[in-house]
């Protein structure tokens, strides 16, 4: 026996792998490894698209970054230079006290001291207005170091020797400038008042305001270089512009700063005008030129950003086949300049994410081999599971398509779900052999009780043609009976109609009245809150009375110190008045001793020292006073704004007591209204009462007259129904014999079928094979 198995269990393995490949492992092998695949793309899809973010967002920061620091070391040298040449303006109003033969050389030699004491610079000038600076233009015109116009417009610049004024190239390459090959030279400004050339001068003369000058090539001499001028306007105390005053800085000496900063490989730093003007730069020939950022439509709309003092970061399509550029764009503000230079970090985006490139590659690689290992590992895995689904499927088609062999087997490996499902087969081939032969022993038995029941049928038939002719007698009574049922219930549901319509109209009239208490109801209590709000609000406003009058007493208070403090002030005025006088006195008395001091000669210099440290007290004496005198102009003025605002206001102070005084009257008058419709209110809702109660009364009598037919109603329709019942129990009585004859001549013919059934059944059943054990068994 155990022989015979082994070799069926040898067949049904033989013929599985006879199958060939099935689709199963296929489509696991497609459905789970494509799912995998799509994991892995989708992640190295997001992966890629956040490290090129977060790579591009760091390299936009570092940039941002860098060019700030930049910026704010460019924009303390041209702070420093500003702040030289505010001093150089404010020395030039303070020369005005010089003689007027000597106040030409002093301010020049102080111009020359200036330069030699800051390297950094590249020349000082001064250009003052016809007639402005010492009233000796025409003294000077045309003479030597001076133009045609006798104006004070001396430049003084620094001239280098020819071995070290030659940078073309590139700063990258170190030019040391020795300090023998430096000298100072003195000149006079051009073009200072044609428009165009001259608005280096011009644009400070006509705005009062500091400027940083676009850059522009010396014309000093012929050495080409390109600078940039920080002009300070010279205005005395009235703030008149009197001139200019401008300091002027190398771009080159700039750019320098520029060179050794470390953006990635390539990337640089540069400095632009307001105007999109390259004014510093690692590649010294770019100085001058406009820069290719700011040029068109897009250029504009950035410099607008940048004036309005935003920080810029773009990036930016090359030409001509170049890649992309980033550029990170930082304004600097130098003193009241309006609008800044600006630094202009850019790099090259390819360097930006030369990094995430690489760190991309090595993912897509460790994605390709995970993906191959993973395709392999899914392949053997879905061929492991479905061998033994082959096995069973080819022991199920041996069954289908043999004779029924349920002897067959299969062999069970393992525990997991694949060898739970060979011995679930085992179990259902095993169930299936004992229904087989359960069913056999029953269709044998099955065939004698067909042939008993055949019999029986025969006398059943005439019993019941007898029974059916019973029922056809009780129903014609039953139906005579529904007839007079049916018209007493139908009198009893008209009289409970007509009660049910009377209780509804005196529902109606209860709810009706229920609803008119309920609004009265809210109307009173709305009367009441709003007198309890009046009562409250007549208690506000009494405060509020107190705090006006308050107020108006104070602000009358107010009206009466203001008077006193402008008195006082006109006192003020005397003093400084007062001020004024002894300080020109003493003015005087400082030139007298001057004078004096002059004639003394030697012993008379320390007395003339003295003599003019107290003409400079009294000047400035002097000037103080003048501003006083201006103060308390304007604070007499002011304090008479206020003292007529004051007395406006009590007049407003007194208006409002006035009117709260009305509102405390109609307050009042309002109060007492409320209260009486409050009384009315309360006399509407007693009657409301009283209909209340009697609507209850009358709606309860009707509920119980109605609840009476009702029941009566209620028994009526029971036995309606009850005789209804009989009649359709006894229609289907007879309806039943009718159909128990047809069922049991159908009864009849079809145990004859049935035993012809039998037998075909039998044998069907016959065709399957099963052990003996399991025969004996059944």
């Amino acid at each position: 026996m155990s022989n015979s198995l082994a070799g069926k269990e040898s067949r049904i393995r033989a013929r599985g792998e006879r199958q060939g490949k099935g689709s199963l492992s296929l489509r696991l092998v497609l459905w789970i490894g494509g799912s995998v695949m799509l994991v892995l793309v989708a992640s190295s899809i997001f992966i890629l698209t956040q490290v090129f973010a977060l790579e591009r967002d760091n390299a936009r920061r570092y940039l941002e970054k860098t060019a700030t620091n930049h910026a704010y070391e460019i924009r303390t040298d041209l702070e420093g230079a500003m702040v030289a040449s505010r001093l150089v303006a404010r020395s030039m109003v303070s020369f005005s006290g010089l003689t007027g033969n000597t106040r030409r050389n002093i301010a020049d030699n102080f111009l020359q001291e200036i330069l030699r004491a800051n390297p950094g610079y590249y020349g000082v000038w001064v250009c003052y207005e016809p007639d402005l600076f010492d009233g000796l233009d025409a003294t000077y015109r045309g003479t030597t170091g001076n133009d045609a116009t006798g104006r004070f417009v001396p430049y003084w610049y620094r001239k280098y020797g020819t071995d070290s004024s030659v940078r073309h190239a590139s700063l990258l390459s170190e030019t040391v400038i020795a300090s023998e090959d430096v000298t100072l030279e003195r000149t006079i400004l051009s073009d200072y008042a044609t428009p165009g050339k001259g608005d280096y001068y011009l644009y400070t003369k006509s705005t009062g305001k500091e400027q940083i000058v676009e850059p522009f090539v010396s014309r000093a001499d012929a050495s080409g270089l390109i600078i940039t001028s920080i002009v300070t306007p010279i205005k005395n105390s009235y703030g008149r512009v009197m001139g200019a005053v401008g300091v002027d800085i190398r771009l080159d000496t700039i750019s320098e700063k520029l060179v050794n900063v470390p953006l990635y490989r390539s990337g640089s730093l540069e400095l632009v005008s307001t105007a999109g003007t390259i004014a510093g730069s690692p590649d010294i020939a770019a100085i001058g030129k406009p820069s290719a950022v700011f040029s068109g439509d897009a250029g504009s709309a950035y410099l607008e950003r940048l004036v309005a003092g935003e920080t810029v970061v773009i990036s930016e399509r090359g030409s001509g086949g170049k890649g992309s550029m980033t550029h990170a764009m930082i304004p600097v503000f130098v003193g009241n300049a309006l609008d800044p230079w600006i630094i202009d970090a850019k790099v090259p985006e390819r360097e930006m994410l030369e990094a995430s490139v690489y760190f991309i590659l090595r993912v897509i690689a460790v994605f390709a081999v995970g993906a191959l290992v993973i395709i392999v590992l899914v392949t053997v895995l879905a061929r492991s599971l479905v061998k033994p689904i082959r096995i069973a499927s080819a022991a199920l088609e041996g069954i289908a398509e043999g004779e029924g062999d349920l002897t067959m087997r299969i062999a069970v490996s393992g525990n997991d779900e694949i060898g739970k499902l060979s011995g679930d087969f085992n179990k259902f081939i095993a169930k299936l052999e004992e229904i087989i032969s359960n069913i056999r022993a029953a269709m044998d038995r099955l065939g004698a009780v067909g042939q008993g029941l055949s019999a029986n049928m025969q006398q059943t038939s005439s019993v019941v043609f007898e029974i059916n002719a019973s029922i056809e007698s009780v129903k014609q009574q039953v139906t005579n009976q529904a007839a007079g049922v049916t018209e007493t219930s139908s009198t009893i549901k008209e009289i409970a109609g007509s009660i049910d319509r009377l209780g509804d109209t005196i529902a109606a009239q209860g709810g009706n009245i229920a609803e008119s208490s309920a609004s009265v109801e809210e109307m009173v209590a709305n009367v009441e809150s709003v007198t309890k709000t009046l009562e409250k609000n007549g208690s506000q406003f009494t405060l509020l009375k107190e705090s006006s009058d308050k107020g108006y007493s104070r602000i009358t208070d107010v009206i009466d110190r203001m008077r006193m403090i402008e008195k006082q002030s006109e006192s003020l005025s005397e003093a400084n008045a007062i001020i004024s006088a002894i300080a020109s006195q003493t003015n005087l008395l400082a030139m007298n001793a001057a004078i004096e001091a002059a004639h003394a000669g030697e012993s008379g210099k320390g007395f003339a020292v003295v003599s003019d440290e107290i003409r400079k007290l009294a000047e400035n004496a002097a000037r103080q006073s003048k501003a006083i005198s201006t103060d308390l102009r304007e604070l007499k003025q002011a304090i008479g704004q206020v003292a007529h605002s004051s007395t406006e206001a009590g007049a407003a102070f007194g208006s409002v007591r006035d009117s709260i005084t009305a509102v405390i009257e109609q307050q009042n008058q309002i109060l007492y209204a409320m209260e009486e419709q409050s009384t009315g209110n309360e006399r509407v809702l007693e009657s409301l009462a009283r209909m209340r109660e009697q609507s209850v009364t009358v709606t309860a009598s009707a509920h119980e007259i109605s609840g009476g037919s009702r029941a009566i109603l209620d028994e009526m329709n029971e036995l309606v129904e009850i005789t209804q019942r009989i009649k359709d129990s006894m229609d289907e009585m007879g309806s039943g014999t009718e159909e128990i004859n047809k069922a049991i001549t159908d009864v009849v013919s079809l145990s004859q079928e049935n035993s012809e059934g039998i037998g075909s059944v039998s044998s069907e059943i016959a065709r399957f094979t099963v052990s003996s054990r399991t025969q004996s068994g059944a």
